[in-house]
């Protein structure tokens, strides 16, 4: 039995710039990510997690939650960089001002304190919570990774795909890690229009069983 999840997290910006469609490689692209990227310093969007399940000779299953986030750019923050706020549609709440993450979980009414000078590297992994630090700046992270001579050949542009109404690049970064029973494939989504990552697909496969 093949059960796939598959996570679709979908970014929504506010900001946008006027850019024509043209053809680019690769290089250009993702120089033209980052420009873009590091352009913005504070903004709000809202964030779209969907999570599907799909097993052979079961019905498909799905989640869908969305958090509406906020984010400023702190220069004096060297261990995140930014002011974060971040509020999902469950009532979850998360605040960082640059002193303490402020955590609220609805579901046993407590609110979790932590400071930054006490809990520093507690702090420094906001960094990589894709779901409260920025999203499109989380990915710009990932894709730069391969902005090298050494990597650049890993990332494939797959051609132009319309999401929300939007044209994007689609970009397949790194070869896909399989095995005998499992398999992960993850794709980019890149506005023409902005030049920012509004899209990530992730899809996992594995084999259950024989």
């Amino acid at each position: 039995m093949k059960s796939i999840p598959i996570v679709a997290l979908l970014l929504f910006l506010l900001p946008f710039n006027d850019s024509n469609a043209q053809q680019y490689n690769i290089r250009e692209i993702l120089e033209k990510i980052d420009k873009a990227v590091n352009s913005i310093s504070e903004g709000q969007f809202t964030l779209h997690n969907a999570t599907s399940k799909i097993s052979v000779g079961e019905d498909t299953t799905r989640r869908d939650s969305y958090s509406i986030c906020f984010f400023k750019q702190l220069a004096s923050d060297s261990s995140v960089g930014y002011q974060l706020a971040s509020f999902r549609n469950d009532g979850y709440k998360q605040v960082y001002n640059g002193n303490a993450l402020f955590v609220l979980t609805p579901w046993d009414k407590t609110l979790q304190v932590t400071d930054h000078k006490t809990y520093p590297n507690e702090i420094k992994k906001l960094s990589n919570d894709y779901f409260f630090f920025p999203f499109f700046k989380y990915l710009n992270k990932s894709i730069q990774y391969f902005n090298n001579d050494k990597l650049l050949s890993k990332v494939e542009i797959l051609g132009i795909e319309s999401f929300n109404g939007e044209d994007c690049y689609k970009l397949q970064a790194g070869t896909s890690q399989s095995s005998d029973k499992s398999k992960v494939e993850g794709y980019y989504f890149i506005s023409i229009k902005t030049f920012l990552p509004i899209r990530q697909l992730v899809k996992f496969e594995s084999i259950i069983g024989r």
